[in-house]
């Protein structure tokens, strides 16, 4: 089966990240830091990711790799719904053969989703409690520690992740000098009174936030967070349903209502409430329960993770070519016993005799694969060159590549350049604003921009961006050299792709071309631009009867800027919806 990575985005002022697209024909991984501006970059390049059940989240689990992550479930899970509903509505149509493909809306629509990441992933998700709601959307999250990397008893690691398509090997890489002491370290938090604790909800008696011991503390946590995610995305609860229940017994928040004994119609009710002044009366109401999610007041705190986490990800290997002229010497009978050895099952000839698989296939291979590897700063260099998974042969057998996802300056360190140089049969293909040029990812919306600039510049000002200066400005880096690439590494663009199956190979014609500026202004029309200056020269006819005007309203110097109209699903002119109310 052919499979591919493609670089969607590297670092740049549109994208600060780098995610890269691992494509089967029946399935899509979407692999790096899914950042602010993601999405609308992926639409910008055309990246179909309807089919994407998995992300592996690389580094550190902070804002500037995840800002987008939130937006990327909610629309994948809507597509996905929506998917599910178009098919549901052809299959009824009676589409010839859609059967096939899809037999039940109910279980596209609940297709599971799985986000690895770094620790304080959970809570990162959890933190968009009282604003993200969807139902029946199972989701898991798992996040990486040293844990993960496991042997059998035989002594070889065991993958962390597999499916049908690729078997995956996690790699929680902690920085080597200072920084790693006190991880995780959480610290006791208090309870609302206004809302209920976790703790409460669920019967335990720690509800004050006193732990036994440091072990129980986290294990609370991690059922705390986990709770609260699943409750933003896999619950049951429903807006139209009630429960009966005392008045007294009622616990707040929570919205109260009461049928009328002669109508049986069912109102809000607005009688004295528990925990108030005045007295309650002693019935019963019925009971709309808040969202799961919104009735977790507070999180327990937490402190920065400094794991940063790399990837082995390898095809399955690939079976041998079937030798039908094999098959027919060694008196082997068409039809099922043929498949039968295909898939590497033993049969018996017309003889008796016992043939396995590998008299009739051809020597297989193993299946292609890449090491994702994200280093955030140079403190992190040592520790992952002494992985042990990297010098394992069952690991590393049949990895062709590296992608490197490197922080500012990390490129030019010597440990990292001698490592390099030992696997230089390799490829390796390298990610970082030491030399990845600031080039415009969202090229639609800037010609659009650079096109209105024309118009009315103060409105429209020219989006930032460098085609050729590298290392792009970075404060970390100011003053420091940085190295050119060895001749044996490639600098990752946009659009490249990486080949595991049939063939591994790098391929450059999918490199999405550098916005040619100069001609998206030249191709503004003249007659608008003669519009524009014409309405320009009509203002300032106008301009003192203008700024009387302006002077007349109240509060004339707070601005109100809509930053994008697309709702929940960015494009590649709009983005999501957002208003900015500026006051001085």
């Amino acid at each position: 089966m052919k499979s591919y990575i493609q670089i969607l985005t590297t670092p740049t002022a549109d994208t600060s990240g780098t995610i890269l697209l691992l494509h089967f024909d029946n399935k899509r991984y979407l692999i790096g830091n899914i950042t602010e501006g993601t999405q609308r970059a992926i639409v910008q390049i055309g990246a179909r990711v309807l089919k994407t059940n998995e992300i592996f989240m690389t580094g550190r689990a902070e804002w500037a790799n995840m800002g987008g992550l939130i937006g990327m479930i909610l629309t994948l899970a809507d597509s996905s719904a929506s998917s599910a509903q178009s098919k549901e509505e052809e299959r009824k149509k009676g589409s010839k053969g859609f059967k096939q493909n899809f037999n039940n809306v109910a279980a596209a629509e609940k297709t599971k989703f799985t986000i690895f990441g770094a620790p304080n992933l959970n809570y990162t998700l959890a933190a968009a409690r009282r604003f993200v709601f969807r139902k029946g959307m199972p989701l898991e999250t798992r996040e990486i520690t040293d844990r993960d990397a496991t042997r059998d008893a035989a002594g070889a690691w065991l993958p962390t992740w597999f499916d049908d398509n690729i078997r995956l090997w996690s790699m929680a890489i902690l920085p080597s000098r200072s920084g790693a002491e006190g991880v995780n370290d959480l610290s006791k938090g208090t309870v609302s009174p206004r809302k209920r604790s976790f703790d409460m909800l669920n019967g335990v008696e720690s509800a004050n936030g006193s732990y036994r011991d440091e072990q129980e503390k986290r294990s609370m946590c991690d059922q705390l967070t986990k709770s609260v995610v699943s409750a933003m995305f896999s619950s049951s609860w429903r807006l139209d349903s009630l429960v009966e229940m005392p008045l007294k017994e009622v616990q707040l928040p929570a919205a109260l209502f009461v049928r009328d004994p002669e109508t049986k119609e069912t109102k809000r009710y607005a009688g004295p409430m528990p925990g108030g002044a005045q007295e309650i009366p002693d019935i019963t109401v019925l009971v709309r329960r808040p969202w799961p999610g919104a009735q977790i007041a507070d999180l327990p705190p937490t402190t920065p993770s400094m794991e940063a986490i790399s990837y082995v990800i390898r095809n399955h290997p690939q079976r041998g070519r079937f030798r039908p002229d094999r098959a027919i010497a060694l008196g082997v009978e068409r039809g099922r016993n043929w498949n039968e050895l295909t898939n590497g099952r033993s049969v018996v000839n017309k003889d008796g005799m016992t043939i396995t698989s590998d008299m009739v296939l051809e020597p297989g291979k193993q299946g292609g694969g890449v090491v994702i590897a994200d280093l955030p700063t140079e403190d992190y260099v040592e520790a992952f060159v002494a992985r042990e998974e990297l010098k394992s042969k069952d690991v590393m057998d049949g990895v062709g590549a590296f992608f490197w996802l490197l922080g500012p300056g990390v490129s030019s360190n010597p440990t990292l350049r001698r490592f390099m140089d030992e696997m230089k049969h390799l490829k390796h293909i390298v990610s970082s604003k030491d030399h990845c040029p600031n080039r415009l990812a969202l090229d639609s919306v800037a010609s659009s921009t650079l096109r209105l600039r024309q118009i009315d510049p103060a409105r429209y000002p020219t989006p930032i961006y460098d085609n050729d200066t590298v290392p792009q400005a970075d404060p970390k880096t100011r003053g420091l050299t940085i190295d050119p690439l060895p001749a044996y590494a490639t600098v990752a663009e946009r659009g490249q792709v990486l080949q595991l199956e049939p063939t591994f190979e790098l391929q450059e014609h999918h490199i999405v071309p550098v916005l040619d500026t100069k001609a998206v202004i030249e191709e503004t029309s003249g007659e608008v631009l003669q519009l524009a200056t014409a309405a320009q020269e009509a203002i300032n006819e106008d301009r003192q009867e203008l700024d009387l005007w302006a002077n007349s309203i109240p509060n004339k110097d707070a601005e109100i800027i809509a930053l994008g109209t697309g709702s929940a699903l960015p494009s590649k002119y709009r983005n999501v919806s957002a208003t900015l109310l500026r006051i001085p």
